[in-house]
């Protein structure tokens, strides 16, 4: 994700100059790919979803790598888990800090290829997608993005790590 966001400028030109076809070098299905990927990932709503799982793993990242080791053992292994579930916890208590510099974030990057931040409109019956009322743009991200995820993560943590679990540690290596 973070190399996907160092590079989205370029991704985006890459996609745009394939669905422009200016040199007439590629074909149909390539420009049709290329087009519905570019509308995709300029969109808003995956520009800020983009930053907000990428800063939320981001603290699962040395983890993980930890886990690989082969020097890992059962308790540093538990300690490290509470650490990280205890990390993410603080986060969501801190929620307004942090969706906010998320959101600047995302800002910036839209800016970068000219998109301005929106949310959907509110309808009194909807379907297909989130109609979460907000009083701006940074308060629906903030309700449907930021809060649901990281209350996901928070949650699978808790239920993969429980007592039961993390006595056998079943849960983490499927055992």
């Amino acid at each position: 994700l973070e190399i996907f966001i160092e590079l989205f400028e370029v991704i985006v030109a890459a996609l745009n100059a394939i669905k422009e076809n200016e040199n007439g070098t590629w074909n149909y299905e390539s420009i049709r790919d290329a087009s519905g990927l570019f509308h995709s990932i300029v969109e808003f709503r995956f520009l800020f979803t983009l930053i907000v799982v990428s800063r939320c793993l981001e603290v699962t990242r040395p983890l993980t790598k930890q886990l690989q080791s082969p020097t890992m053992d059962t308790v540093k292994c538990l300690d490290k888990l509470t650490l990280l579930s205890t990390v993410l916890r603080k986060r969501r208590l801190e929620i307004s800090a942090h969706h906010q510099v998320w959101f600047d974030e995302a800002i910036a990057i839209a800016e970068t290829v000219g998109t301005a931040p929106s949310k959907p409109r509110t309808v009194s019956v909807q379907h297909h997608r989130d109609n979460i009322p907000s009083d701006s743009v940074t308060d629906y991200y903030r309700r449907s993005v930021t809060v649901p995820f990281l209350d996901h993560l928070i949650s699978q943590m808790s239920t993969r790590f429980s007592d039961k679990n993390v006595s056998t540690l079943d849960g983490f290596f499927g055992l």
